[in-house]
């Protein structure tokens, strides 16, 4: 008897880390067929059909006070470069002052979120990322609920990769 066809997500993501490695085609494991991937081509901004920018808290900060706003559709802080999606996070607070959620914050990055609607329950997924190593970054990568609201911290994580300085 064999087992049921499971789905499977891929996701290819590059940080600010410097060298660019070319990804491999996309393949499912065997048993597993893919039903969702984003290989990031092109050279704008990520697809807002897959994602979207996360603004909404950056006034107050979000949960622990954190020193960057995250901008929208700004490609200084992500934008797509050679098949990857590419996040950079810059000492330049003033220059989105003019923005009615500015909290202050010294630094800009972005923070960006899979499109909703899009979720699953059970599957394998692959990620493919490079993340810089510096003190005072805190990169990561969750997979958080889909339903709203999603309610976090309450409502779950799962930490995919996380990494501080």
């Amino acid at each position: 008897m064999s087992r049921p066809l499971l789905p499977v997500v891929l996701l290819a993501l590059a940080g600010c880390a410097t060298g660019r490695v070319q990804a491999p085609a996309i393949q499912a494991p065997e048993g597993y067929r893919l039903v969702w991937h984003d290989e990031f081509d092109g050279n704008a901004m990520p697809d807002p059909a897959n994602w979207y920018f996360q603004t909404n808290n950056n006034r107050r900060g979000w949960g622990s006070e954190e020193q960057q706003y995250y901008s929208a559709g700004r490609s200084k802080n992500a934008r797509l470069e050679g098949g990857h999606l590419v996040i950079e996070a810059h000492r330049d607070g003033g220059e989105v002052a003019d923005r009615a959620d500015y909290g202050g914050q010294p630094y800009t990055s972005a923070r960006l979120m899979n499109a909703r609607g899009l979720g699953w329950q059970y599957g394998y997924m692959e990620v493919r990322a490079r993340f810089t190593c510096g003190r005072g970054t805190w990169p990561a990568i969750w997979l958080l609920p889909s339903h709203e609201p999603i309610n976090w911290p309450m409502g779950g994580e799962i930490d995919v990769m996380e990494h501080v300085g």
